[in-house]
């Protein structure tokens, strides 16, 4: 297929199938921004079933409005329903880009659950897959990173399951340059807006646009670099085979919310292998998004071999040894998200892993971690209470409390006079589930 040919309906509907995306399936969200790849996404999207457009305002740049009443401007004539969202409140001093980034995704993935749509399009092509990889590899990033951005990908944000089905961003455009989304606009005759961030260089990603644009060495281009990261994305998910036979060898699971760890049956498996199975089981108990850095990763590992671990910290969680030869990998106190309010007959989903529910006929509550105080309160309170699970586990536990003290801890089997308290284990997704990735570093 020729590089700047535009995207046929039969191209569109091959690669959203390719994605187990139908028209049957309802409606889909577009992420658009207004610049040609979005736009050439979303008309393709709008030819090949119901779709809604989501526009995101940062309140960053006083034109950002305006272009906004372009898309709509745009998308109007067309029949194609534009929600704008806004970053409402003040921003952050340092790190702009990722806290934009973060709020974007909160906004989409929310209106998205409101509109009950489960499919979150992204306009990312393989220029983008390009970039991504070699910002990867300036920065030191292992197999998992190499492995770029996944056409589909879980949800960013604590996701409630609607009707069985979770929400996911997708990216059918992945694997086609951006020359052919221009293509597709001009075909449209459609418009499209130049982000001037893109022209930045302030910006790392500036600098590998530009370094691609005229590569130092023959065949460094987007779609070789592209497949590099299919090659690695490949070679990931041949270690999470390996790592999957670990860990029914070596890790049990607790209703809880830990993990507990075999440790020299763990060290036998290849260096690489524990490195996968350690990410993923962090990110399964932190309930965490993103993997840890390779760095720390590699930091904690060599403190778990070594004769006197006395037990280390990393993305979120606790990692110990009990009885000299079990590891133990639990959720970090300080690391907990702070208590939210929850109302009676309302379920809220707390610090990225539980789901906890209140019936109708109890008193507004707040969730939050049971914490040493908690812990101390409950011991007076209830001679009986279960004090076999270790102790760091038992600080990170949901609890409901009440005027400042502790009502119900259904992990413990108490709930002393909230009895219509109840809480789940909800992760993100499986410990071997879609492999997490960032959109841009």
């Amino acid at each position: 297929m020729v590089d700047n040919a535009p995207v046929s309906d039969q191209t569109f509907a091959h690669l959203m199938a390719g994605l187990g995306l139908g028209p049957e399936n309802g409606p889909v969200a577009v992420a658009v921004s207004g610049g040609a790849d979005s736009m050439a996404l979303v008309r393709l999207a709008a030819r090949w079933g119901a779709v809604v457009a989501l526009s995101v305002d940062h309140g960053l740049r006083p034109e950002a409005s305006l272009e906004l009443d372009r898309v709509g401007a745009w998308l109007k004539p067309l029949g194609i329903p534009h929600d704008r969202l806004h970053w409402d409140g003040p921003k952050p001093a340092s790190d702009l880009q990722a806290a934009a980034r973060a709020a974007r995704y909160r906004l989409l993935e929310k209106r998205c659950r409101e509109r009950g749509i489960h499919a979150l399009l992204l306009a990312h092509h393989q220029n983008d897959q390009a970039e991504t990889l070699l910002l990867r590899l300036a920065r030191g990033s292992g197999v998992w990173g190499l492995g770029g951005m996944a056409a589909v990908a879980p949800a960013l944000t604590d996701m409630p399951v609607q009707n069985g089905r979770p929400l996911r961003r997708y990216r059918p455009l992945l694997s086609l340059p951006k020359a052919r989304l221009i293509a597709t606009c001009k075909a449209f005759s459609q418009e499209w807006i130049e982000d001037p961030s893109n022209r930045d260089v302030s910006y790392d990603r500036s600098h590998t646009r530009a370094l691609l644009a005229n590569p130092p060495l023959s065949g460094l281009t987007a779609r070789r670099l592209a497949q590099t990261a299919q090659h690695m994305r490949r070679a990931g998910e041949a270690l999470d085979h390996y790592a999957q036979g670990l860990m029914a060898r070596c890790v049990v699971f607790s209703a809880q919310g830990y993990v507990t760890v075999q440790r020299t049956g763990f060290q036998t498996a290849p260096l690489e292998i524990q490195l996968r199975l350690l990410s993923r089981l962090l990110m399964f108990v932190g309930g965490a998004i993103y993997p840890p850095r390779l760095t720390g990763l590699e930091a904690l590992l060599a403190e778990m071999g070594a004769t006197g671990f006395k037990g280390a910290t990393l993305r979120g969680c606790r990692v110990f040894l009990q009885d000299g030869e079990q590891v133990i990998i639990c959720r970090e106190e300080a690391s907990c998200a702070a208590p939210l309010p929850i109302k009676p007959g309302e379920t809220v989903f707390w610090d990225g892993r539980i789901r906890a529910f209140l019936d109708a006929d109890q008193k507004p509550a707040m969730v939050g971690a049971l914490g040493d105080a908690g812990w101390r309160y409950l011991c007076k309170e209830c001679q009986g209470i279960d004090k076999a699970l270790p102790y760091p586990v038992r600080l990170s536990l949901p609890a409901l409390w009440s005027d400042g003290r502790v009502v119900s801890v259904p992990f413990l089997g108490w709930r002393g006079s909230e009895a219509g308290f109840s809480t789940e284990l909800m992760a993100r997704q499986s410990v071997f589930g879609a492999m997490p990735d960032v959109e841009q570093e």
